[in-house]
Formats: structure tokens, C-alpha cells, sequence
């Protein structure tokens, strides 16, 4: 990874958004372990972003990153970066200043610290939290900056179908392998020595997949979220949606792999929202949607299909969903969220410091580590991503694709979300980075004359200051 990586920066640097986006389906990777008393392994998506920030942090403070003063996404670009500067300034101080706390430690699985709280303490662990916010900040800025280029935009979408594709391909050979005796090269994918990576785990006779993930509730995770995107490409492209029903059915196909809780519930709303939206509410109008109608009925053949093939599907599911709050997994996690609101209220509503408490939801992670102002500056983001993207609709036929677009990468955010809602444990994950970043670059390319010739000229552009 870091050849080809290197390669770009020197020949191709607007090349590298889209390597990001590629290479942080290698979640599992790493291209750097470093050991000693406090062991870190740099995976390929944030060396790639770290050669992002070293151009990105330069032209920005030299003002050669720019935005018009009437430009929507500034607000959102000023309220992106007080959330990442109160992020990093908490930790580095609130751990310092609530020490001793009793935590939920984030490099201390949820199974131990249940029965053993660990006392707060300023850890590196802290910083490269902050480190790795700061990066994804960077990923978001060299988007936006580049959002006007012709194509630029399409290669990040792009980029984004085939980061799902390399993680679906992975994990259906990952599942031959099991059943074939296939050689798997766990020295490559799971090359990052930080993580415990759970290959090879299995529930009830049924082989979970985790592909290029450390674990296979994350792999689910984001199999979900990219199942989701090429699902509504698939429905709103017409006849150039062709390759995405597959890539869809074969997402879907894989999470069921993944035995992953949280990626069935997820997959689970998103599929119920869109047979919903575009089969239900056809036929009450009078018209049949038969791509969206074969869709929903293949995936479910495909879902079937991989029950069979795992064997003991009425167990697993009995494990998985039906009495998964009676499971050991299912009580540690509940009581790390609770936990974090009691961490929330010794700390006065500050919070305790970014990477300083481990709540298996990330909802419960900001408020437990961000405090109030974490909170609501989050929200606040969700919200403008939003309303910005409602308020930027132009029309015409380059703008009807900017319009799907919007719409699959707003269904993966939310997805995503929902994920991270129900299990996430931080925040600074491409997971949820990558298609923020897509949308905000979406956001400003929408408003730009530059992309539209046309529409009126905006405020001259200045630099703006963090």
C-alpha cells in the first residue's frame, strides 16, 4: 500500500481523495505497526489521508484553500472545524482534569471492563484520536476544494462503489474458503497487530465473515450502509442502474453473512423504507415499479439462499436477533452505555475527553467523551448536511445526478448512523467520514457556477480561517 500510495502524491496528488476512499475498505490493514508500551498500527486510509493533510493543512494556511463569503457550505466548514478543535482540545485536557474517573478504558474490550471500571488517565490513545479526527477533517476539505473539478465528483462516488465491491469480493472468498479449504491471506488483510481481528469466529455451526474488517459486526456494518447507496443508484438511475441492483444484491447477500446484529437491523430499515417508498406506494398509485419488485424479491431469494448454505439458521438467528439482549455481548454493551451517562454527569456535561470512555454506541460515545458542546455541535452538522442539501436542488439533466446522488450517499450516511447508533465505539472511522466528506463536496459543486454555467456569480472568495 504505501508504494502506490506514494506514487499518487508525486504524479497524480488529486488523485488521492479517491485512493483514500478505495483503500479504507482495508479497515483490518496496516502499512505501519509500530510496538513498545503503546502499540499503533496506521492503516492504509489514514497514511493516505496523513500525505492529504500535509497539502491540505499548507494551502489552507496559506490561504489557497478558498470559499465564496455567499457560499452555503462555509457555515458548515466553520461548524465542522469548532467541532474537531473542541474535540481536540478535550483530549487533551478533560482527561487531565477529571483523572481517576472511574471508565470504560477504549483500548480495554467492554467484556472486561464490565467487571472492572479502570481509573481515567491521559493516554496516547487520546491524541491519536484527535490525530485521526483532524485527518478525516482534512479528507472533508480536500473534497470541497477539488468539488468543482469536472469529474472529480463522479470519481468519489465511484471510488466509493468499488471500496463496497473489494469488501464484498473479499468476503465471498473469505465464505469459499471455509467451505472449499481455500487458503486465506490473513497475513495481508489482518496485518494490523492493534486489533484483536476476530477472523474464523462462528455462531451456532454458521462461519461469520468479517472480509477486510477486524471484526464481522463492523464488516456489517458498513456492508449495510454500501448495500443501501447502490440500492437507491439501482432504483433512481433507470437503465444505468444496472450493475448497482447486483452490487446491491450481493451486498445484501453478505451482510447476512456477517451474522453481524447491527448490520441486520440496519439492512433491515433501509430495505422495509425502500420497498416502501418504491414498490407500496407505486401500486397504490396505480403503477408497478418491476425493477424495484424483482429487486426486493431477489434479495430476499439471496438472503434465503445464504441462510441455507450456512446451516443452523434457526439457531444463529435465535442467537443473533430474537434473544440477543439475553447474550453476555448484548448486557456488556447496554452497561457501557450506561455507564457513559453516568461518566456524562460526574463530568458537569463537559464530558470526559475524545477516546477517553468506550460506549458501545457512538450516541452515547459524544456524550460521554464530548460533553453538551460535542453534542450539539454534532447534531447541529447532521442538521446543516441536511437542510443544505434540500436548499442547493437545481434542475436540469446534469443536476438530476447530482440529485441521486445526494440521495444514495444521504440513505448510506443515515444508515451508517443507525449502525453507529446501535454499536459504534468512536467516530473517526471512513465509515462515516467518507460519505460525509462526498456529500459536503456534493453540497458545494451543486452551488458553484463553475459546475453549472449559468447561474448567477457569487461574493468573491477569500480564505477562511479555523
Amino acid at each position: 500500500m504505501i508504494p502506490p500510495t506514494l506514487l499518487l502524491l508525486l504524479v497524480a496528488p488529486v488523485r488521492l481523495g479517491q485512493w483514500a476512499i478505495i483503500v479504507s475498505s482495508l479497515a483490518a490493514a496496516s502499512v505501519v505497526n509500530v510496538g513498545g508500551g503503546f502499540a499503533v498500527g496506521i492503516t492504509p486510509y489514514f497514511f493516505a489521508t496523513s500525505l492529504i493533510a500535509a497539502r491540505i493543512i499548507a494551502r489552507w494556511l496559506t490561504g489557497r484553500i478558498r470559499f465564496g463569503v455567499d457560499e452555503p457550505i462555509l457555515s458548515h466548514v466553520r461548524a465542522l472545524t469548532l467541532f474537531v478543535l473542541w474535540a481536540v482540545a478535550s483530549a487533551i485536557v478533560l482527561p487531565v482534569l477529571f483523572s481517576g474517573m472511574p471508565v470504560d478504558l477504549g483500548r480495554v474490550s467492554v467484556d472486561t471492563t464490565y467487571f472492572n471500571l479502570v481509573p481515567l488517565r491521559w493516554t496516547f490513545s487520546n491524541v491519536g484520536q484527535a490525530g485521526y479526527l483532524v485527518l478525516d477533517l482534512c479528507l472533508v476539505l480536500l473534497f470541497l476544494r477539488n468539488a468543482s473539478r469536472p469529474g472529480y465528483v463522479e470519481g468519489l462516488v465511484e471510488a466509493f462503489t468499488w471500496s463496497g465491491v473489494i469488501v464484498a469480493l473479499v468476503g465471498a472468498y473469505q465464505l469459499l474458503s471455509y467451505r472449499v479449504g481455500l487458503p486465506f491471506p490473513k497475513a495481508f488483510f489482518y496485518s494490523n497487530q492493534v486489533w484483536a481481528e476476530l477472523a474464523g469466529e462462528g455462531i451456532s455451526g454458521w462461519h461469520r465473515i468479517n472480509a477486510t474488517f477486524p471484526e464481522a459486526s463492523a464488516a456489517g456494518d458498513f456492508l449495510a450502509t454500501w448495500s443501501v447507496f447502490q440500492l437507491v443508484l439501482a432504483a433512481r438511475l433507470g437503465r444505468q442502474g444496472t450493475r448497482h441492483w447486483w452490487f446491491a444484491l450481493g451486498g445484501s447477500f453478505m451482510v447476512a453473512n456477517t451474522t453481524s446484529t447491527t448490520g441486520y437491523v440496519a439492512l433491515a430499515v433501509a430495505w422495509t423504507i425502500f420497498i416502501w417508498k418504491y414498490v407500496v406506494t407505486p401500486l397504490l398509485s396505480g403503477r408497478v415499479a418491476v425493477k424495484a419488485l424483482l429487486a426486493a424479491s431477489l434479495t430476499v431469494t439471496a438472503i434465503l439462499v445464504a441462510f441455507v448454505l450456512g446451516g443452523h439458521s434457526g439457531s444463529m438467528l435465535d442467537i443473533v436477533l430474537v434473544n440477543k439482549l439475553q447474550t453476555s455481548s448484548a448486557t456488556h454493551r447496554l452497561a457501557s452505555v450506561n455507564h457513559s451517562l453516568d461518566v456524562f454527569v460526574q463530568s458537569f456535561g463537559l464530558g470526559v475527553g475524545l477516546g477517553s470512555d468506550r460506549a458501545m454506541s457512538s450516541a452515547a460515545y459524544i456524550v460521554a467523551n464530548l460533553g453538551v458542546i460535542g453534542v450539539v455541535l454534532f447534531v447541529y452538522l447532521l442538521w446543516q448536511l441536511y437542510t443544505l442539501g434540500k436548499r442547493s436542488s437545481p434542475v436540469g439533466s446534469a443536476d438530476r445526478l447530482e440529485r441521486i446522488w445526494f440521495e444514495a450517499l444521504g440513505w448510506a450516511l443515515v444508515v451508517q448512523l443507525l449502525a453507529m447508533m446501535e454499536s459504534g465505539a468512536e467516530i473517526t472511522g471512513p465509515t462515516l467520514w467518507v460519505p460525509w466528506a462526498i456529500l459536503a463536496a456534493l453540497i458545494r459543486r451543486r452551488s458553484l457556477p463553475s459546475a453549472h454555467p449559468g447561474r448567477p456569480a457569487m461574493a468573491p472568495a477569500y480564505p477562511v480561517r479555523a
